[in-house]
């Protein structure tokens, strides 16, 4: 099956069984020749897997100092063992509490909030910093990236309904007649005369300013901005679904948007172990003892 997951198009795809046995020391050899390790036991704040099938940061950093060992956790690898989810990780950061209105129940930001920004771009940070030291001393590290701690870093002390960007604002979203939402951060063009209008930056006078918005913006509008429009910013895949075009933009080389299907999950389980340098033998011997899998067949069906 395609891993459903859009981040994965255009890139290679290895299918390992690593429950099945521990990898013979030639194998953890050419792990450790990665320029990164990433390791993917996301749940348990601390864990031997890696360790008992002789990939832990111990073993992997003595066959090679300069690799940088990433562990992506959600609550770091040091302290008490526990499972949980991504909301779990959240609550316990304080940032959930919040994510909501006055009054009602946080809601749940999918997994953008913590997965992604709590550990996809904090791990790729602290790969940087870690290049960056490795160009002084010539040495890896290990990178405790847990989620818990990457996004209480980023809390602020006022409550919920104070923050210019929740509900206490009246630069906020609004239904409109269509019951489309339109967020308002500007006044202009609803009418409304400034010189009549609470002060915009006191805080006790939005919900004041709130009531005098909300009746100015239930109307009905569905025009597509025109922004995302110049600037290309979605643009439809092979699957003519609409993607959004890649980010950060970068002046001398920008990124070419990826018009390729999701990768199949070990659709390049042959090749790549073979790039990394293992032999075409010791691939069919890992392949025949289920400890890889290849679904390079199913691609073609």
């Amino acid at each position: 099956p395609d891993s459903g997951d859009v981040t994965s198009r255009d890139r290679p795809s290895t299918f390992f069984d690593l429950g099945i046995r521990v990898l013979p020391a030639y194998q953890v050899s050419k792990l450790s020749s990665l320029f990164l390790c990433r390791k993917p036991f996301l749940y348990l704040s601390i864990n031997c897997v890696s360790e008992k099938l002789g990939m832990g940061p111990e073993e992997l950093l003595k066959e090679n100092p300069r690799l940088i060992y990433s562990c992506l956790t959600g609550y770091g690898l040091s302290g008490a063992k526990a499972a949980g989810h991504d909301i779990n990780y959240l609550v316990m950061s304080g940032l959930f509490s919040m994510l909501g209105r006055s009054h009602e129940k946080p809601y749940a930001p999918l997994n953008l909030v913590a997965d992604f920004a709590g550990e996809g771009l904090t791990c790729a940070f602290g790969v940087v910093l870690v290049l960056l030291e490795r160009t002084r001393l010539g040495r890896g590290q290990v990178i405790d990236d847990s989620m818990v701690r990457m996004r209480s870093a980023q809390l602020r002390s006022e409550q919920i309904t104070t923050l210019n960007m929740d509900d206490g604002s009246t630069a906020y979203i609004y239904l409109c007649s269509s019951y489309l939402v339109r967020c308002i951060s500007l006044f202009i063009g609803l009418g409304l005369d400034a010189i009549n209008l609470p002060p915009q930056m006191s805080i006790c006078d939005w919900p004041e300013l709130r009531q005098r918005v909300w009746s100015r913006v239930r109307w009905d509008r569905r025009d597509l901005p025109p922004h995302n429009q110049e600037r290309a910013s979605f643009h439809r895949d092979a699957q003519r679904e609409v993607t959004p075009s890649p980010a950060p933009v970068l002046s001398r080389t920008p990124a070419d948007p990826c018009l390729a299907r999701d990768t199949f999950i070990g659709e390049h389980t042959r090749p790549v172990p073979e790039e990394s340098g293992f032999k075409p033998a010791e691939v069919k011997q890992l392949l025949l003892a289920g400890i890889i899998e290849s679904n390079a067949a199913k691609v073609q069906l």
